[in-house]
């Protein structure tokens, strides 16, 4: 069979249209690809760089005309003729330093200045006539002055005075003690204090001068303070506190007319002068005696329904230090009944009292924080690690209890120690053992070898604290012989806590005392027998009322001295600070009973 196929014109008009599309997109597709080729032709890189250069030298040239400085001056150098390089100025400055400033600083700087040379030329010579730049201490800041330092002088007894302030009339009327060579400087400062010239002497020994009198006052400047002066106010200003109110200023300047040679020196030589004084540096630490809100305290505490109470009239001094410090007897225990007694407990809401009083460290080597078992006592000292609290001197076992306490703030170290005396020697259920919370042990040769670990470590300031054997009572007859404001004798007080210093120590307290004890300088550092009672409800007698707070104060790493706050409570068992002849009675009652050698 012939098959026949035949091609109908409809098929052939289905087929064009197609190759038509075909050859549009062919074409299509060559025009993309040449428009592409021409624009590749029109980039032209010579066209571009030269574009780029002229944006360039516009830049430079509007650089140039607002007198752009490296701009200008190296244009300037390249078109100058020759282009030599410029010439390099290094001429010696003729530099003072005047007699005021102590000899060791004059003979650092000189020594360190000396060395400086260019090419074989000094960069200074140090002369005493015509000088072009002065180096100088100063009572104003004068036009041409470059100021290095800003200093203060304060007012000073000894720690062993009564005496809290003087005035503006004492300045001008009294004689006052200086160091020796300093008498120039400071009859400037204080003349110009004063208003006229004032009365000056100068010792050797500050120190030993003023401490068996109390007439003639001391000034010195305020980074000479130590331990054994005691900071007086100013016209009613508390320098420590007060600061700059309290003290007189003065300045450490460079002077001279050449604004660039007085940069050079300043450059050179500011680092071997002191820093200005800045209150933010300066470390306030308070440090109080016995705290147990219990018994008479603690029934108190609750018929007012405030948990507080006894912080009451105290509270806010406490708080405003940076560091204060409670020696807390008892622990927190649930349905505590502050009864009589000899066996504590603290009612857990009354913890708002410390909070109140803004304590950052406790001190746990009282000896009845055991009294209702040392299961509570481990549970108040994670109370207290769980407000971000401190603690020293005791701890939930023997090995957390003789841990030493550093505390770092505003550049000063402090080591904290704390050991309990009494219990050790009688070998009481006060102490921590291997898993009892409870207080540290004692011993000179742990004191020894605890004090070396904390200079190890890098601590600035050493504080041991102890609960030693207390004292809370006083004859009445006679002469009226008040034998517990002064050590103890058996056992020997003095002896052990004078045997802290020799160990390296730097303040030693007793935070035992019911009633508060005398304080001394043994080898140049503090010791403090007893505190008394903070918080407490001892009403016996007036020793057991009255209480010491001390405030020790601390500049980067140097202690320059401690403030002594009496305090008494009242027979609501409030707890407030005394002035006047209240004061003035007690501090001489420490005074009467304080170690003659």
């Amino acid at each position: 069979m012939k098959i026949t196929y035949r091609v109908s014109k409809s098929n052939l008009s289905k087929k064009q249209p197609l190759e038509g599309v075909r050859k549009g997109n062919q074409q299509t597709q060559e025009q993309i690809t040449k428009a592409k080729e021409t624009k590749l032709k029109k980039f032209d890189p010579t066209r571009v760089l030269l574009t780029t250069v002229l944006v360039f030298l516009v830049e430079i040239l509007v650089l140039y005309l607002i007198n752009f400085p490296i701009v200008r001056w190296s244009i300037d150098y390249i078109t100058r003729p020759g282009s030599q390089l410029p010439t390099i100025s290094y001429k010696t400055i003729r530099l003072q330093l005047a007699s005021e400033i102590p000899e060791t600083t004059r003979n650092e700087i000189q020594k360190k200045l000396e060395s400086i040379e260019f090419n074989g030329t000094k960069r200074f010579t140090f002369v005493t006539e015509n000088p072009e730049v002065t180096i100088k201490y100063s009572a104003e800041k004068q036009k041409n002055d470059l100021v290095l330092s800003q200093l203060y002088l304060v007012p000073v007894g000894h720690l062993y005075w009564i005496k809290d302030d003087i005035s503006k009339t004492n300045v001008l009327q009294d004689e006052i003690i200086v160091p020796t060579g300093k008498r120039i400087l400071y009859n400037e400062i204080l003349s110009k204090y004063a208003g006229k010239e004032v009365k000056l002497r100068e010792a050797s020994d500050v120190s030993s001068t003023l401490k068996n009198q109390e007439k003639s006052f001391a000034m010195i400047d305020f980074f000479d303070l130590n331990g054994q002066y005691k900071l007086l106010k100013l016209d009613g200003k508390y320098f420590f506190e007060d600061a700059p109110n309290g003290g007189i200023p003065y300045y450490l300047v460079i002077h001279g007319d050449s604004v660039a040679s007085k940069n050079i020196v300043a450059a050179r030589a500011a680092a071997q002068f002191p820093e200005s004084f800045s209150k933010d540096n300066l470390l306030s630490l308070r440090m109080t005696g016995v705290t147990a809100i219990t018994r008479g305290l603690g029934i108190k505490t609750n018929a007012s329904g405030d948990p507080a109470y006894a912080s009451r009239k105290i509270g806010a001094f406490l708080s405003k230090a940076d560091l204060t410090h409670v020696s807390n007897e008892i622990s927190m225990v649930p349905h505590c009944a502050p009864a009589g007694g000899v066996s504590f407990c603290m009612v857990s809401s009354h913890i708002e009292a410390l909070k109140k009083s803004g304590v950052d460290i406790v001190e746990l080597t009282g000896n009845h924080n055991n009294d209702k078992g040392s299961t509570y006592n481990t549970a108040t000292i994670q109370q207290y690690k769980n407000l971000g609290w401190s603690y020293f001197g005791g701890g939930l076992n023997a090995e957390d209890a003789s841990k030493i306490l550093y505390k770092e703030v505003k550049g000063t170290k402090i080591a904290f120690l704390g050991y309990n005396f009494y219990d050790t020697i009688l070998g009481t259920g006060a102490l921590a053992g291997k898993s009892r919370a409870g207080a540290n042990s004692w011993s000179a040769e742990k004191i020894t070898r605890d004090v070396a670990e904390a200079r190890k470590n890098g601590a600035d300031v050493v504080v041991v604290d102890f609960q030693y054997q207390e004292c809370w009572s006083y004859t009445d007859t006679g002469a009226t012989v008040q034998q517990c404001y002064g050590p103890i004798t058996s056992p020997n007080q003095k002896k052990d806590f004078r045997q802290a210093v020799d160990a390296g120590a730097d303040i030693v307290i007793g935070t035992q005392a019911h009633q508060p004890q005398t304080y001394e300088i043994y080898k140049g550092k503090s010791i403090f027998y007893g505190l008394g009672n903070l918080y407490f409800d001892q009403t016996q007698q007036l020793g057991t009322r009255q209480g010491l707070i001390l405030t020790h104060y601390m500049y980067k790493g140097k202690y320059l001295g401690t403030g002594i706050t009496t305090t008494i409570y009242d027979s609501d068992l409030l707890t407030y600070i005394t002035t006047g002849n209240q004061r003035v009675s007690f501090l001489n009652s420490l005074k009467a009973w304080r170690p003659k050698n």
